[in-house]
């Protein structure tokens, strides 16, 4: 296991080989199992500090206003997974009309890497795809029981996987672990 991080010096560094295969590191630590198990659960439970948070687009202020973007990133920056990240301004209707529009979906491979269903786990990222894209973000606390995320006019929730907003939704995983 790893974290991914783009910074080789920031809080995460990358994989080694130990007498036991890959390792995963934080701050020199070498992370056995259930450290990373303690981090996924960090990492859920900021998104959970996030629920009730009114959505608006373009904004990333806990209690205040968030889109899926920004809740990604400020969930695992303040986790202490990834640097602070500045995200661009956007249109939201952008992704209704440019057809295969990447820059979320490229934003998230910064950090993390593609996985298939049978590797998720708590703190794992899902994106759906709206319209022609894939923009929804959501992190995973138990898939598919429980996925954390803003929608309007709901403001973040925690909801299933294949309910509301997301039902029926192409989707993709992520995890920023390796």
């Amino acid at each position: 296991m790893k974290i991914i991080s783009p910074d080789p010096v920031g809080v995460f560094t990358f994989n080694a080989e130990s007498q036991g295969g890959e390792v995963a590191f934080i701050d020199g630590h070498a992370l056995v199992d259930d450290e990373e198990s303690s981090v996924r659960k960090r990492i859920v439970d900021v998104a959970e500090t996030w629920l009730g948070t009114p959505f608006h687009d373009n904004q990333g202020l806990k209690h205040h206003g968030v889109d899926c973007a920004h809740r990604v990133a400020k969930v695992y920056e303040e986790a202490g997974c990834i640097p602070h990240v500045d995200l661009p301004r956007y249109s939201p209707q952008i992704y209704l009309h440019k057809l295969g529009d990447r820059s979320y979906l490229d934003k998230i491979l910064e950090y993390a890497r593609e996985i298939n269903l049978s590797d998720v786990k708590p703190g794992d990222v899902v994106l759906y795809k709206v319209a022609k894209s894939f923009t929804h973000g959501a992190i995973i606390e138990r898939w598919p029981d429980c996925i954390i995320h803003p929608i309007r006019p709901h403001g973040v929730i925690c909801s299933a996987a294949f309910e509301g907003f997301v039902a029926r939704r192409e989707h993709r995983f992520f995890s920023f672990f390796v």
